[in-house]
């Protein structure tokens, strides 16, 4: 039990943990857990009692792992008692009073405020309310700072996940910050500021410093040298534009645009020189006080004012606790126990915020550190063997040269491959040219970019101009940083995009850069590689069985809202899209933040053909995304011609990549992939009219598919009217479907009886949401399903819907797995 004694908390956080993904798992009754809490505690007591001490050390790994179930539990399963804002969710506007209770997320589309209710008022009273409030401004023009209280109108909602496999569980996400209800506001026109400075007085003030240096960095320098400091600085990433967020991807330095532990630790560091040397001043001192230690501990304030400075927002703070942790193994002269120093910093950022476990950020920041501290010793003592170069031995100035190259690389190596499947994950990429870029582009920004930053900063408080001029010299060495990342991306090209791996991709990834760090002698060595070889072997055969010819055709109906989007994996493995859904305004990305993950989940990383059946944001708005990503062969499209942003620029990919735009009308012939084929039943012939002219027109003129493999076939109705079924009918066109995509989302001005008579169709499946004001699908047609005994499914309550046939019978699995309707 020694080790335990010395080093407790590795195990103790890996217990933690466990329970904190139970817990994020719901997969136990909290009844269970009590019961097993109290015994576990009765259990520590006896095992003390008796000095069975490794018993007592299991009873406390158990106790451990209840409390971080719990400590999940709790915000999953809220209470909604009492004067809880959960009473008025969905029950119509309300008069919301607030204070803002985090620094506002501004971002090139809308502000979001996060608020702590105080109270509602409604019309003939008003009465008292507690909880957390997400609130989303599209325009705005007027800056809210930390500790507003702000009155205004609004709906509250419940958060709404988008339910497909792979997709972001956004309503849990939230419900770990303690929000359970959002609200929308078009601008901040009627918001009233009730008065300022409510909250925590030392956040009030920290964030009018915030304030004064975001206003010098704005007026000082141009865009996009600004959205970078600002970045750097404070911690304010939402004005980043998308197309430098990608040329970092690309080049495998997305974390430099955060306040992370890499800023940090830089700057503690430079923190540390400036003091120490400035000790070294005066000789005579040194003799008489620890210098070293003194550097280090003074160097944790500049630390913490940077911590501060980024508004002490969950990753800064993050990162400044695993620093200041560091700090204080240097003072207690422990550097030897870094590993279990990084696990004490985990403990305590977990045992506040639990929810940090499933965040990004964190897991990153904790894999990196973790793969640096075991994997570059072990590489630099298999380096150490030889101690000269090819030509002999090193001269000293070569040899440091060397050394710092050789540890530049050992280090990016072991981060970049100890967080790659994690990026992988989450960004479906991986850039071999980080190994290259970090070395160059890490010191640049950590030991450049942000010390000017800082220095500017705290020149805003003492003296404006000299501040202006040095965050002028920063922007200028940012505007050489961003030509420097380019040029590198013009030399090493773009990152290589990845599906999500599988479990057990990852278990033996880890298995195997873990072993890395404790092979020895050479046999081994010679079992890993065998080790390797077999992963290899392993991830060819899993390629070869994923992209094999099958005797099946798979259609999955997307959640995507209130639009529509379908994925067809053809039986030769070609993938066909029909529409990509979309919101009204360009705040949300349906195409990256929805159908991308769903794609990456089944190991899709190429789409054959997109098809768009019309010009409306709801079914185009995620195209444009998709095109540019997923290697696009053919594009078809009903031959309209509108202004529509997103319809612009998924047509601007098409013509720029080469990319065949085919027009499909009724006269177009009927077309043949494999084994499966494609009828186009609308428009009627060439059209000219889009969503610019007339909403009904550019519904008729939709384009109207069936897709058939075998016996079983999908009629794809898009958003045709009752005037255009009933023409399709009159013309004598053969609609006959085993499944029907419910035209128009299930909406009331389509749908007819005759229609379904026509198709005959034995399934039906709605694409929509519903709202307060309207019902997906409407009663009228949901009635009509009834009665002729369709089977119907609304991916509001089933999620993404997949069918799946073999041409003779088919089946249907329900990604919420709720009956039909």
């Amino acid at each position: 039990m020694r080790w335990f004694v010395t080093q407790p908390f590795i195990v103790l956080v890996l217990a933690y943990c466990a329970g904190i993904s139970a817990g994020h798992g719901d997969c136990i009754q909290v009844e269970i857990l009590y019961a097993a809490a109290a015994s576990l505690l009765i259990g520590l007591l006896s095992t003390l009692f008796f000095k069975s001490y490794s018993a007592a050390a299991a009873c406390v790994f158990g106790l451990f792992f209840c409390i971080g179930f719990y400590s999940l539990y709790q915000k999953i399963h809220p209470d909604p008692a009492g004067n809880s804002i959960l009473r008025y969710v969905d029950q119509g506007s309300r008069t919301i009073e607030a204070v803002i209770a985090e620094p506002p997320g501004e971002t090139l589309h809308r502000t979001k405020l996060q608020l702590a209710v105080r109270s509602i008022h409604d019309r003939d009273r008003s009465v008292a309310a507690t909880g957390n409030l997400l609130l989303g401004i599209k325009d705005w023009s007027r800056r809210f700072s930390y500790g507003d209280r702000i009155r205004f109108s609004s709906a509250l909602h419940t958060p709404r996940n988008f339910s497909n496999p792979g997709g972001f569980d956004y309503k849990r996400h939230l419900a770990y910050k303690n929000i359970y209800a959002t609200a929308f506001l078009e601008s901040d026109a009627s918001i009233t500021l009730v008065r300022k400075g409510e909250g925590a007085r030392w956040l009030v003030f920290i964030e009018s410093l915030r304030n004064k240096i975001r206003a010098s960095i704005t007026n000082s320098t141009q865009p996009p040298s600004r959205d970078i400091l600002l970045a750097l600085i404070i911690g304010e990433q939402g004005t980043i534009p998308e197309q430098i967020r990608n040329l970092f991807s690309a080049l495998g330095i997305t974390h430099i645009l955060s306040i992370s532990g890499l800023h940090v630790s830089i700057f503690a560091l430079l923190a540390y020189a400036i003091i120490f040397n400035l000790l070294k001043l005066y000789p005579r001192l040194l003799l008489y006080i620890p210098a070293k230690k003194i550097a280090v501990c003074t160097s944790i304030f500049p630390v913490l004012g940077y911590c501060m400075i980024a508004g002490m927002a969950t990753p800064a703070a993050r990162s400044g606790l695993m620093v200041v942790c560091y700090l204080l193994t240097l003072l207690l002269d422990r550097p030897q126990h870094m590993l279990h120093t990084l696990f004490v910093a985990a403990f305590f950022i977990l045992a506040v915020t639990p929810q940090s476990l499933f965040e990004i950020s964190f897991q990153l920041s904790f894999l990196a550190v973790f793969f640096l501290i075991i994997l570059v010793p072990a590489w630099k003592s298999l380096g150490n063997k030889k101690k000269s170069g090819p030509l002999g031995t090193l001269s000293p100035l070569r040899a440091k040269l060397t050394a710092y190259t050789a540890d530049s690389l050992r280090a990016s190596a072991a981060a970049m491959l100890g967080t790659a499947p994690i990026v992988a994950c989450y960004f479906h990429t991986f850039a071999p040219s980080g190994f290259i870029t970090n070395l160059v582009m890490v010191p640049l920004a950590g030991f450049l970019l942000v010390p000017l930053g800082l220095a500017a900063a705290m020149m805003v408080f003492i003296w404006q101009p000299g501040a202006v001029l040095i965050f002028k010299t920063a922007a200028l060495f940012t505007d050489f940083f961003l030509i420097l990342a380019k040029t590198f991306y013009s030399a090493l090209g773009d990152a290589l995009t990845t599906s999500t791996p599988l479990f057990w991709e990852v278990v033996f990834f880890y298995g195997l850069l873990i072993l890395s760090a404790v092979c020895r002698t050479r046999k081994q060595w010679l079992l890993y590689g065998c080790g390797l070889l077999a992963f290899i072997g392993a991830e060819f055969s899993q390629a070869w069985y994923a992209n094999r010819p099958v005797d099946s055709l798979s259609v999955t109906f997307l959640d995507v809202g209130a639009g529509d989007a379908a994925v067809i994996q053809l039986p030769n493995k070609e993938v066909l899209i029909i529409d990509g859904g979309g919101l009204m305004d360009d705040s949300f990305d349906m195409g990256k933040a929805v159908i991308a993950p769903y794609l990456y989940s089944q190991g899709i990383k190429k789409v054959d053909y997109i098809v768009v059946t019309h010009p409306h944001r709801d079914h185009v708005g995620g195209l444009p995304y998709i095109a540019g990503r997923f290697a696009m062969r053919e594009l078809w499209h009903n031959g309209a011609h509108s202004l529509l942003a997103p319809y612009q620029a998924l047509m601007k990919t098409a013509a720029l990549n080469k990319i065949p735009i085919i027009a499909c009308t009724g006269a177009t012939k009927m077309r043949t992939i494999g084994t499966v084929t494609f009828e186009f039943f609308n428009p009627s012939g060439e059209i000219s009219s889009g969503y610019d002219e007339d909403q009904n027109a550019t519904n008729n003129n939709s384009l109207v598919l069936r897709i058939s493999y075998g016996n079983v076939s999908f009629l794809f109705a898009a958003d045709i009217l009752h005037e255009r079924e009933a023409e399709l009918i009159e013309a004598g066109t053969d609609l006959s479907a085993t499944v029907l995509k419910v035209p128009h989302h299930g909406g009331q001005s389509s749908c007819s009886e005759v229609f379904l008579r026509a198709v005959q169709a034995s399934v039906a499946v709605v694409s929509g949401r519903s709202s307060r004001k309207r019902k997906t699908p409407h009663p009228a047609v949901k009635q009509r399903l009834e009665q002729l005994d369709i089977d119907t499914y609304v991916t509001e309550q089933s999620g993404a819907i997949t069918i799946k046939t073999d041409g003779e019978t088919f089946h249907i699995h329900q990604y919420k797995s709720i009956s039909s309707i």
